[in-house]
């Protein structure tokens, strides 16, 4: 570890401890000891609760559901080997699935206040706060079964949106929190999320079907219908099928469209075939399918305090036929070859990812083009379709656990293929008829094709000194390839004009992790590791005199301590981490003062320091209580020299919470004959945040205030039965995912948009296995 950084982590985490200012050690210490002893089972950590253990089974695995899970006893594959989550020298939380299910939080922004270190802002998500807004280059990487997943850049859409896919076919997500650049290559810089499939099993048939309902507060009624069945073909082939389809309301009232709340939901499918042709031969083919949607407006009009524009914070106005939709198919094939000394694995990954989406861009181009056409009044929507296919292939061969050598070790190769288009016209129109003035694409159109390629080659070894003490040493070395080039036309456009280019560049990143068994339950472990992302192009931008072409790659390095044990004969565990990440190069989002579209530039430094706290406690198997609490104090270094994005050495990054915690509990107990009960309550809380950067010192930075939430669940179950009743935000809190402003040219425009969670909404499952 260096030692420089380190007494630099102390000294700043000092600076916090002065009077007047948070006591960051000290509270940390303090409060989340004392938080522990009244938390619960956090469904997105560790494992299971112990109350509802049973009613979570998904009936796929052909796992035993009345035994639970804690943090001492779950496997993870975030160093691309199977191990025990409290032995991996990596942060990492782990959400058990089912219980998203049963809970019915089934997308990323229901459940991103139980992991700690993770945030959300309108489809933007963060790890320890290293993002600097939305629409870039995205910083969290996210694989499927450790096939990567989703375009690298933004011309693929890769920073827009972190994909919900639906938790009823997967068997664990895990959360990697900080750089995993090594292992897992570009866009991976702030951390991974990693969605685990369930896998066919050959030993039994089995199956679960699912049926839900809900009613939203302020909204209506929704639906959802699952199903899934595992059959063994032969005892060396086997197959599993599942479906879903979802359904819910929207709660914000269109006051353009006659009070239309609209509705978002989801709908797919995935089939999985497993085939054992020799006992050291593992072949496992999948793909999967989903559809979701969100059709009207889902802000509420607000002015940059929150105060409601049309009567109430469940309203808004923005022109009719506003939707977000996306289309996704993933296949993937694995090979495993257990040489008996070491295994050779095979990944093969095939995506397509298309969306079109339609919104309302009145404040700024409907009063430019009312000054265009001499008709005030207009309005204007924009319409944005785009697509991805992305192919990778990636060779390891490991080390197999138990050869009897001090050397654990693996290496690997890996190459993707991003083909994107994408394409976006402006169109303004007359607001009460829809008619839209001139044709379409006349005002402003833009498309073009990019291709964005990667070749890398990495590897890492751990040398065991003793049984107690090793070191792991890491590094990867990649290529990177892309070309773009962009159309664009019409009035705002100034006629008709094309860019195009392309360019490469080297990346070198890595990893050195010491760790030390201070007893068999309890490891200590220093961490240094780096991340990156590529840079890319503007193109599809309006070139104006203050939009660059291309913007550079950005950069960043961790140094982190952490801590992972079990006590009192693994009732008790432990996780917590202390950490300093250098971030260089940073890439932003600029407005164009000219145009008011967004680009991507670079600016100079940032840095994000924190703590991070897990506790867990199952003193029986029926009862268990955990806790979080996290401090992370994300910040620019360096002042922005840009006449397009204002910001100062100290401001905050968007999205990060200086404090973040969540507590629960869960409980189950006999009921009568054969009837067991669980039931369950989460409270989470989110501090204050920031959202993007201001294109101009003249306009204020949105601010986003605090919120808690507190969600409780319970029910029965009788051997294949499970009868649940959830409620969500019980108290019906008014919380805030994130806002900005309508018109990005004019810091006196009061009009804002601001995404809330979701009002008190209660629920109801009935499941059945067999």
């Amino acid at each position: 570890m260096n030692k420089l950084k380190l007494k630099h982590l102390a000294v700043e985490l000092g600076r916090a401890c002065r009077p007047g200012r948070e006591r960051v050690l000290l509270a940390v210490g303090a409060s989340f000891l004392a938080a522990s002893l009244m938390s619960s089972a956090v469904h997105a950590q560790a494992a299971q609760p112990a109350g509802n253990g049973a009613a979570q089974d998904s009936g796929q695995s052909g796992g035993d559901s009345k035994k639970t899970k804690t943090l001492s006893t779950v496997t993870v594959t975030a160093q691309k080997r199977s191990e025990a989550l409290l032995d991996v020298p990596v942060p990492v939380a782990v959400v058990q699935p089912a219980n998203l299910v049963i809970n019915n939080t089934l997308q990323l922004s229901d459940y991103y206040t139980q992991v700690p270190g993770l945030s959300y802002s309108r489809g933007n998500v963060a790890i320890r706060g290293i993002t600097t807004g939305t629409f870039g280059n995205p910083t969290v990487g996210v694989t499927i079964d450790d096939v990567p997943f989703g375009s690298t850049v933004a011309n693929g859409n890769g920073g827009r949106v972190v994909p919900d896919f639906d938790p009823f076919a997967l068997q664990q997500i895990e959360v990697l929190r900080g750089p995993q650049g090594t292992l897992y290559g570009a866009a991976s810089m702030g951390g991974l999320i990693k969605y685990e499939t369930v896998s066919p099993q050959t030993s039994s048939f089995g199956g679960r079907v699912e049926v839900d309902g809900q009613s939203i507060d302020h909204g209506g009624t929704g639906w959802g219908v699952r199903g899934s069945v595992n059959v063994p073909l032969t005892s060396n082939l086997a197959v599993l099928v599942s479906a879903f389809e979802r359904d819910e309301p929207g709660f914000i009232k269109n006051t353009q469209n006659d009070n239309d709340k609209g509705s978002h939901g989801a709908n797919g499918g995935r089939i999985s075939a497993l085939w054992l042709p020799a006992d050291n031969v593992t072949v496992r083919v999948s793909a999967l399918q989903q559809h979701t949607y969100t059709d009207n407006v889902s802000n509420f009009a607000g002015d940059i305090n929150r105060v409601p524009t049309y009567g109430d914070e469940y309203s808004g106005k923005q022109l009719p036929n506003i939707y977000d939709h996306r289309d996704t198919k993933f296949y993937d094939a694995h090979v495993d070859v257990d040489f008996g000394w070491g295994s050779l694995t095979s990944l093969t990954g095939y995506s397509q990812d298309s969306f079109t989406h339609m919104d309302d861009v009145s404040p700024i181009f409907g009063t430019i083009a009312g000054m265009v056409f001499g008709v005030p009044g207009l309005g204007a929507n924009i319409y944005e379709p785009g697509k991805t296919d992305k192919f990778s292939q990636e060779f390891r061969l490991s080390s197999n656990e138990g050869n009897n050598s001090k050397w654990d070790w693996q290496v690997g190769a890996f190459f993707t293929r991003e083909n994107s288009f994408s394409a976006q016209s402006v169109n303004p129109l007359v607001p009460s008829t829809m008619e839209v003035v001139g044709p379409p694409g006349e005002f402003f159109n833009s498309s073009g094709p990019s291709t964005y390629k990667e070749y890398a080659l990495y590897g890492d070894a751990s040398y065991h000194f003793t049984d107690r003490f090793d070191v792991q040493v890491g590094g990867r070395v990649s290529r990177i390839e892309q070309t773009y080039s962009s159309l664009s036309g019409g009035i705002l456009n100034g006629g008709d004009s094309s860019v195009s280019g392309s360019s490469s560049d080297h990346n070198t990143t890595y990893l050195i992790t010491p760790r030390y068994k201070i007893t068999d339950d309890v490891m200590v472990y220093g961490r240094v590791a780096t991340g990156y992302r590529p840079g890319g192009s503007n193109a599809g931008v309006i070139q104006t005199s203050d939009v660059p072409l291309t913007y550079a790659p950005d950069k960043t390095t961790n140094y982190e301590l952490g801590i992972k044990g079990a006590y009192f004969d693994h009732q008790l565990v432990w996780d917590a981490s202390l950490y300093y990440i250098a971030w260089n190069h940073v890439q932003i989002l600029e407005t164009s003062l000219v145009s008011g579209m967004s680009f991507t530039g670079n600016a100079g430094k940032a840095k994000s320091q924190g703590v991070e706290n897990t506790l867990t406690f199952q003193p029986t198997d029926s009862f268990s209580i955990t806790g979080n609490l996290v401090y992370n104090d994300a910040v620019l270094t360096q002042d922005f020299p840009l006449e397009s994005a204002y910001a100062l050495s100290g401001d905050r990054l968007p999205y990060s919470a200086k404090w973040t915690g969540s507590l629960s509990f869960d409980k189950n107990f006999p009921v009568a004959a054969g009837w067991t009960g669980f039931t369950g309550a989460t409270f989470s809380y989110v501090g204050d945040r920031y959202e993007d950067f201001p294109s101009h010192e003249t306009f204020p930075r949105v601010h986003v205030p605090s919120y808690s939430q507190t969600d409780i669940h319970g029910g029965v179950m009788n051997g294949p039965w499970t009868f649940a009743l959830n409620v969500r935000n019980l108290f019906d809190r008014r919380g805030f995912l994130g806002g900005g402003p309508k018109n990005t040219l004019s810091p006196k425009d009061p009009r804002y948009s601001w995404n809330m969670i979701q009002p008190r909404t209660i629920g109801l499952t009935a499941a059945y296995k067999f």
